[in-house]
C-alpha cells in the first residue's frame, strides 16, 4: 500500500485540469462553458512529469533524469444545482530514474 500526499504542485495539476470545466461567463455575451457532472460518473487523470538535470558536484557533472507518473480517478458523489461532489483517488504512482539505481560511489571521487 503506497500512502500518498498531494503536494502543492500537485494540487496546481488537478485544478489546472479541472479548471477548464467549471462555469466561465464574461461580459462579452459569450456562451457559458460547464462541465455537467452525473451521478456515477468516473473519469481518470493521468500526468506525466519528466525531469532531466545535471549536477555539477565534487567538480563531477552527474546526468539524472526521472519521470513521475500520477494516475488519478474521479467519482461524482452527488450533483446540485451548480455543486457537485467528487471523489478523488490516487490509483497509481510511480517513479523511476538513473540516479537511484547508482550502486557504486564511484561518482563522489576526484580525478
Amino acid at each position: 500500500m503506497v500512502h500518498f500526499m498531494p503536494s502543492t504542485r500537485d494540487w496546481v495539476l488537478i485544478a489546472g485540469f479541472l479548471l477548464p470545466f467549471v462555469k466561465v461567463t464574461s461580459a462579452s455575451a459569450q456562451v457559458p462553458l460547464e462541465w455537467k457532472f452525473k451521478k456515477g460518473e468516473v473519469f481518470h487523470v493521468e500526468t506525466v512529469e519528466t525531469v532531466k538535470r545535471t549536477l555539477d558536484f565534487l567538480s563531477k557533472k552527474i546526468e539524472e533524469e526521472s519521470e513521475k507518473k500520477t494516475v488519478t480517478r474521479f467519482e461524482v458523489l452527488r450533483v446540485a444545482k451548480s455543486l457537485a461532489t467528487l471523489k478523488l483517488q490516487i490509483e497509481e504512482l510511480s517513479e523511476k530514474g538513473t540516479l537511484e539505481k547508482r550502486s557504486d560511489k564511484k561518482w563522489l571521487e576526484k580525478n
